[in-house]
């Protein structure tokens, strides 16, 4: 393993822990002679790390790298928040309780594109050199693998110009390492074409061979070997599906309480608190999943619904210009018919919890128990139907002074939103799955106490590290 020289960005105060964290996995890496190599984004370890550490294992040294970060994890008081099983990758999120630190470690066994390899794992491997004391990639195999997991995910060369700059560097200063990264799995005319572009910074031109990459990919590899490649399909469809029911990757999360308390300025601090580091997306649901058409068209056959008006004899703390509920019927058929878009709306979750996304609802199923315009609705339907919809993680109850909600929302009555507090409260007691927030605390406290009890309820979840990685299937 050569020496490679070069500083880093300067580690801020607030990373001082993760930077201790990954300097103890990497000595344990070291003592326990894990093989292992960074891939790509390792300037600023080990004390900015950025979104994540992207480390390749050998297929046997796997198991042990894994239970090595659960030991190191809990040795510097991290807690495993969520462990992602693909094919040929195992993904740990960790966290700290007191300052919500997150650091994310994708553990790859092997280099590929849907189960095609599209590098040489072995030779990265052999070929890394030392940074800081940590096994990184060379610069032509960090460039080869950075450049290709774009190129063939996505169809381009990743659109930021700092990144643009490190690759069109790596090439031009290893352009050995980057032909050998993957020497076998494309013709070496076009490695050779892929190289002088990116040396001479032409990403539009290799962004146009992308089809002919992956096609060329498939065409050698089932040429290397056919039953390998296909049982190596069999294997990544195997585990994409396993990861698609089994949905325990994403979290959903969805509010309830009075127009005005507080629930979009909440849901949108929550997203922002998290980052990129922890949801691969965000899905956000608002009323229904939209499945069904709406039922706007009922409006065109019955009478329109009138609306008091503010100067109307009763006083304003009975009324204030409220839309008059439905009658019982009437509500029975907006609930029902909105019910069976709810059953629906469990594929969009599963695919949506598969692909590792936060889904937030600011208005959800349950607004129906409390929502003034369906208060004739009969609680034992509701009740009935929301066995049966897709269950939120965490259902967050907001509260708040009825004065304050009432300025921030006016066409509600104070007695009104007394009365949705207190059909929200009851609703909290009905289902465990409940945090109460009372919105009248520092936005900051709020959004601290909602993240710690995701990430503790998505700690809870997770799969032991008892479980064995996917092997690494040969690049050759």
């Amino acid at each position: 393993m050569s020496q490679l020289e070069g500083a880093g960005p300067a580690a801020s105060q607030g990373n001082l822990r993760v930077g201790d964290f990954l300097t103890d996995v990497f000595e344990v890496f070291e003592r326990e002679k894990i093989r292992y190599c960074v891939l790509r984004n390792y300037l600023g370890l080990p004390d900015d790390p950025g979104n994540d550490v992207d480390v390749l294992v050998h297929g046997d040294d796997a198991k042990r790298a894994t239970i090595v970060l659960d030991h190191v994890a809990a040795r510097n008081d991290w807690v495993l928040a969520r462990r992602v099983m693909r094919f040929q990758y195992f993904g740990s999120l960790y966290f700290r309780r007191e300052s919500g630190q997150t650091i994310l470690f994708d553990l790859y066994t092997g280099v590929s594109y849907k189960g095609i390899p599209s590098g040489n794992a072995e030779f990265i491997l052999e070929s890394c050199v030392s940074y800081r004391g940590i096994r990184v990639a060379s610069q032509g195999c960090e460039a080869a693998v950075t450049l290709f997991k774009e190129l063939l995910m996505f169809g381009w060369v990743k659109r930021d110009d700092a990144v643009r700059m490190r690759l069109a560097e790596c090439v031009g200063a290893d352009p050995h390492g980057f032909r050998q990264a993957l020497d076998g799995l494309l013709e070496l005319e076009t490695i050779l074409r892929v190289s002088g572009l990116a040396g001479d910074g032409r990403w539009e031109s290799i962004e146009i061979l992308h089809q002919e990459i992956r096609h060329e990919l498939v065409a050698r590899s089932l040429r290397r070997g056919l039953v390998r490649q296909v049982r190596a399909w069999a294997r990544f469809l195997g585990y994409h599906l396993l990861l698609r029911f089994r949905g325990n990757a994403g979290f959903f999360v969805a509010v309830i309480g009075p127009d005005g308390v507080g629930k979009t300025t909440l849901l949108e601090a929550v997203v922002s608190v998290f980052g990129k580091g922890v949801f691969k997306d965000r899905i956000s649901i608002h009323k229904d999943f939209g499945i069904l058409p709406q039922l706007k068209v009922l409006k065109r056959i019955l009478p329109a619904k009138d609306r008091f008006s503010p100067n109307v004899a009763a006083s304003l703390d009975t009324l204030s210009g409220m839309t008059k509920p439905h009658s019982i019927w009437m509500a029975v058929v907006y609930s029902t018919y909105y019910f069976f878009d709810f059953l629906l709306g469990h594929i969009v979750i599963s695919r949506a919890k598969g692909r590792e996304c936060l889904i937030v609802a600011d208005r959800y199923f349950y607004d129906y128990f409390f929502q003034h315009t369906y208060r004739n609705t009969p609680w034992f339907l509701l009740k009935f139907m929301a066995r049966f919809i897709p269950k939120p993680d965490l259902l967050l109850s907001l509260s708040a002074d009825p004065m304050t909600v009432q300025n921030r929302k006016q066409e509600l009555t104070v007695d009104e939103i007394r009365r949705q507090l207190g059909v929200t409260e009851n609703i909290s007691i009905m289902f465990p799955f409940v945090l109460k927030v009372m919105t009248d605390r520092p936005l900051d406290e709020c959004t601290a106490a909602i993240r710690n009890r995701i990430l503790v309820m998505m700690s809870s979840r997770q799969l032991r590290p008892s479980i064995l990685l996917p092997r690494a299937s040969s690049t050759r």
